[in-house]
């Protein structure tokens, strides 16, 4: 089904949000899929799943996308440590409507060791996730934990699985 928005067209951006909003289930989805160059697929818990019925939708529209997730990182020296943080930050979020964002994009499995982060990482890449949308709290300490901890465990020197296509239609 190709997406119908409006007989007018739509050039400023803000045109384009508002018309994605009045759309809903499939019809937003090929819009999506017809304009969008990457997709943040929100449920991380079915994103292999989610990554193969997007593949069908786009090759059926002459064209493909990358996909990414958005996911909180805790990085602990043990398992146990991260899962306590993550507890503590899911509890929060039940209080906070900030820490509640937080505390879904937990959802994506990042939290762990440094070794246990790298392997969930190249799960998704195996999936075909090309961008990770991360967040850290604190932001800073975790973004260096990150760097230093997680980072080097990800360098390969083979190309990617999922190399970057120069145009996307």
């Amino acid at each position: 089904m190709k997406a119908h928005v409006t007989s007018r067209v739509l050039e400023p951006r803000q045109e384009i949000l508002l018309e994605l909003l009045r759309l809903s289930g499939v019809v937003a989805m090929d819009f999506q899929l017809d304009v969008a160059d990457f997709l943040i697929l929100e449920n991380a818990r079915g994103i292999e799943r989610g990554v193969q019925e997007m593949e069908a939708r786009t090759r059926a529209l002459g064209r493909t996308v990358g996909y990414g997730i958005s996911a909180h990182v805790i990085c602990e020296p043990t398992l146990a440590a991260a899962e306590a943080r993550a507890a503590a930050l899911e509890e929060y979020g039940k209080k906070d409507p900030l820490s509640a964002v937080a505390a879904r994009a937990l959802g994506a499995g990042l939290v762990g060791t440094p070794r246990r982060i790298a392997e969930r990482i190249r799960r998704y890449e195996d999936m075909g996730v090309e961008t990770l949308m991360l967040h850290f709290h604190p932001m800073l300490a975790g973004l260096e934990t990150f760097a230093t901890e997680v980072l080097p465990l990800l360098t390969r020197t083979d190309p990617s699985p999922h190399p970057m296509p120069s145009t996307r239609r």
